[in-house]
């Protein structure tokens, strides 16, 4: 059993703990929170080095990593139970959470705050893995998206570029760059593990369908439904299964 003496040097030792996680970060990832979705930015004093995803969030282990937190629409809160708590996210300000996961492994987190209709799916799922690792994904992650190479895919492409698609989603390609806030950035699109930030797996059934029907993956998201010939949309089916 402890001493008050020895309880008291154990509470300064773990505030020391704390004030030293929050300096000198090594990483710093912009989190934003949206209806009902997360935008990833992993920043650089480079600016080509910056990128952009979606409700997955990639970091190395025994690494100071700072979340940046910022909303643009309602309240969120971002709950990442066993590793930082939960932090609330009040549009017009913006917040600060630091964390450092000791092994590699994934954690679940979701909005910890009611925000609207689909609040239950709003999730995130953060990977924890070897530097080694984090460094190829980050590596991938800034290359520009596949070019497409068979006729169905160059199709699809054409079907995407010149359609409704590009009105809230971007893709970063080769010769132009994109950005959008309206919608998940769709660089990578293939990388993840689910779409609609956890509604459903990121298998070509459900993507199909969410494409065709987004409120029967999603009730209430903000995606509209967009008909489109048969030919179309399976054109651009195949392109997105390209975006890996």
């Amino acid at each position: 059993m402890q001493t008050p003496s020895q309880s008291l040097a154990s509470s300064r030792r773990d505030v020391s703990l704390l004030f030293d996680l929050d300096k000198d970060s090594e990483l710093e990832i912009e989190v934003t929170a949206h209806q009902w979705w997360w935008e990833l930015s992993y920043l650089s004093a480079t600016p080509s080095d910056v990128f952009t995803t979606a409700n997955e969030l990639h970091v190395p282990v025994n690494t100071k990593v700072r979340l940046k937190l910022k909303s643009p629409d309602v309240i969120h809160s971002l709950w990442l139970p066993n590793l930082a708590g939960k932090q609330d996210i009040i549009p017009g300000r913006e917040q600060d959470l630091v964390l450092r996961v000791d092994r590699e492994g994934i954690w679940h987190s979701r909005c910890g705050e009611f925000c609207g209709l689909q609040h239950a799916f709003m999730r995130l799922a953060l990977f924890s893995e070897s530097k080694r690792a984090f460094e190829a994904w980050r590596t991938a992650q800034r290359q520009p998206s596949a070019e497409p190479q068979t006729d169905i895919e160059k199709h699809g492409h054409e079907v995407f570029s010149k359609g409704a698609c590009t009105v809230c989603h971007a893709i970063r390609e080769k010769n132009t760059t994109g950005y959008s806030d309206h919608a998940p950035e769709l660089t990578h699109l293939k990388s993840r593990t689910t779409i609609g930030a956890g509604a459903a797996p990121n298998t070509k059934g459900y993507l199909g369908g969410g494409i065709l029907d987004p409120h029967s993956i999603k009730p209430g998201v903000h995606m509209p439904t967009i008909l489109q010939k048969p030919e179309d949309f399976q054109a651009l089916l195949v392109y997105l299964e390209t975006l890996k």
